[in-house]
């Protein structure tokens, strides 16, 4: 099966899905998705504040790309996993016995998206890889999307990877489970609040600076929030049932809030002028809920670029569950302000 879907999968190389475009970003889906990930920066939320920000305004978090994960479908149009049929998506390797997996993101962010933008996506298959997992023979799927605003520019380019994998014909073990320590997942936890200081100055960054470590707890309703806000309706998320049969302990975060729970460890060191462009995540395994998973950083390289009028530092990111099981990993690159600038 794996080798049908393999073919299924090149077949697809190349292939240009239609432009989407969506009416103009509000105010209001800004600071849902913020409040759903738990990041309450002012450039997200606070008019005033934002205008010291490095947009001079209310700006979006940075996954956030204006679409949601699933397109609006019939209740008749649901799989038994609480997923909508892709029989819409001409990029969807479509299989029986088959099923997707979101694996992780690599995003270059070009223009910051604001209110009114309105926004057009258009997809095309850029990578098709065969690789063998612990869930067997894996065929690895990238899928690169750029966004662009009304005036046609670009504001972020995002490529999403998904493994297509024989859907289990009997619960699979979940590796580390037995180190897993979970508590009441029902109650939010919310994280510390992101500072909105004078921003560190690139001069002052050494190789090898460790960030503060970020814990964050996975909580029922702030997992209940985010598939809100992306549309994203799997029961492995919300059914504990569900999950259990599929082998899993507990209900699962979905991947890319995990991602976005990275990202914002780094985006929490920049203060008011720092920018971020570019964040990478890999999905390593899953966080539960009830689970504190601890976000970590340090700083990899950092440089200077001739026609660049900030400092860039590059962040290799990871996050750790219980017993030490690795989540995430992944990277970021930040625009940090000179000293002189």
């Amino acid at each position: 099966m794996t080798s049908t879907a393999l073919q299924a999968a090149r077949e697809l190389m190349g292939r240009v899905s239609e432009a989407e475009t969506r009416p103009p970003v509000t105010r209001e889906e800004i600071a849902r998705y913020a409040y759903a990930i738990d990041d309450t920066r002012p450039a997200y939320i606070d008019d005033v504040a934002a205008r010291e920000g490095a947009h001079g305004g209310i700006v979006a978090p940075p996954l956030f790309t204006g679409f949601t994960s699933f397109p609006p479908t019939a209740i008749a149009d649901l799989r038994p996993d609480g997923l909508p049929v892709a029989r819409d998506d001409p990029l969807q390797v479509r299989l029986p016995g088959m099923q997707s997996r979101y694996t992780g993101t690599d995003v270059t962010l070009i223009e910051p998206i604001r209110p009114d933008d309105a926004l057009t996506r258009r997809s095309t298959i850029t990578g098709v890889e065969e690789k063998r997992g612990r869930a067997g023979d894996m065929v690895f799927v990238t899928r690169e999307t750029t966004i662009s605003k009304q005036d046609g520019r670009a504001a972020m380019i995002e490529r999403t990877t998904t493994a297509t994998v024989p859907q289990p014909s009997a619960p699979r073990g979940e590796g580390g489970a037995r180190r897993l320590e979970l508590e009441d997942g029902a109650q939010a936890r919310p994280a510390a609040p992101p500072q909105w200081t004078d921003s560190p100055r690139w001069d002052d960054v050494q190789m090898g600076d460790q960030l503060p470590p970020l814990p964050r707890f996975v909580s029922t309703v702030q997992v209940f929030l985010y598939g809100l806000v992306k549309t994203n309706s799997h029961l492995i998320h919300y059914d504990r049932a569900y999950a259990e049969r599929e082998g899993l302990p507990e209900r699962v975060a979905q991947g890319d809030l995990l991602a976005d729970m990275l990202c914002q460890t780094a985006t929490r060191i920049m203060g008011r002028r720092g920018v971020l462009r570019r964040f990478r995540a890999e999905n390593r395994s899953p966080g539960f809920i009830g689970e504190t998973i601890i976000h970590h950083g340090r700083v990899a390289r950092v440089w200077r670029e001739d026609d660049d009028d900030a400092g860039l530092v590059e962040l290799e990111l990871w996050s750790e569950g219980s017993g030490g099981r690795p989540c995430v990993r992944g990277a970021a690159t930040i625009a940090l302000p000179l000293r002189d600038a």
